[in-house]
């Protein structure tokens, strides 16, 4: 279909070299010969063919635009998964994208985040987050949410793969494939060290270090004589790449998507 404006101007051409659409003899209307009227026709034929296939076009781009925020939706989303464990209630309120992932790189904000205990040694009471929920354990709701953004993510990939710009791509890639995502992270490999702490709670009634989330992270211990103040570098990098991925979304938009808006923002 896009040819047939091209080969209408070289049929007008044509005519126009080879035959006469013009004849000096005659006066007013009847001066256009019939190769001249044929030219007529191809032109408007051309001009109105153009409109259309312009307008066309616009609606389609007008759809992918629409997609688009779709898909950057679908990718805010899980990021709001991935990272809603360590964003504090009043950090989610009223904050920027910018300010929550500054305070995820002070390393004063992490220790604290790394204080929670995330075993339930007396099985009492059930933790929930509003969107998922039923687990004895915040470890476990920890998990399924970040196994749920991993998800959302990969998804999002997979739907949107044909309109999403390259840069998005990479960076969501960059995120899933980051090594301190997938060992230390996910905390999906632990349970042997949550069972452990669970059992030495029962036998003692204290907490281990195995029971702060602060371990598993940053290698930090709160309890005992080992204390010390941990290492944030390499979960400083993972949330680096979560920043630049939110920052490459919202370079272009009018407004920035919020990471916990009151659509994702499944605590309240």
């Amino acid at each position: 279909m896009d040819y047939i404006p091209i080969l209408i101007i070289f049929l007008s051409a044509l005519i126009g070299i080879f035959g006469k659409s013009w004849d000096e003899s005659k006066k007013g209307i009847k001066r256009i010969t019939p190769k001249g009227w044929i030219t007529i026709t191809l032109a408007v034929f051309s001009f109105f063919f153009a409109i259309l296939t312009i307008n066309s076009k616009n609606q389609k781009l007008l759809k992918i635009s629409e997609i688009k925020v779709f898909a950057e939706k679908q990718i805010f989303e899980g990021t709001n998964y991935l990272i809603r464990h360590l964003v504090s209630h009043d950090l989610r309120i009223g904050k920027s994208n910018s300010e929550i992932f500054k305070s995820l790189k002070d390393t004063s904000y992490l220790f604290d985040c790394g204080k929670v205990i995330i075993i339930n040694p007396d099985s009492s009471g059930l933790v929930f987050d509003g969107s998922n929920g039923g687990f004895i354990h915040s470890w476990e709701l920890y998990a399924v949410n970040i196994a749920t953004g991993e998800r959302i993510l990969n998804d999002a990939l997979v739907k949107y793969i044909d309109i999403l710009e390259p840069e998005t791509i990479i960076l969501i890639n960059e995120v899933l494939n980051d090594n301190f995502f997938k060992k230390k992270f996910k905390l999906k490999d632990d349970k042997m060290y949550f069972d452990e702490a669970i059992y030495h709670y029962k036998e003692n009634h204290t907490y281990v270090a195995w029971s702060y989330l602060g371990l598993y992270y940053f290698e930090n211990v709160y309890v005992g004589a080992d204390r010390n103040p941990g290492n944030y570098a390499d979960f400083i990098v993972f949330i680096n790449k979560l920043e630049r991925l939110e920052r490459q979304i919202n370079n272009n938009r009018t407004n920035d998507i919020l990471i916990f808006s009151e659509e994702f923002d499944f605590y309240r």
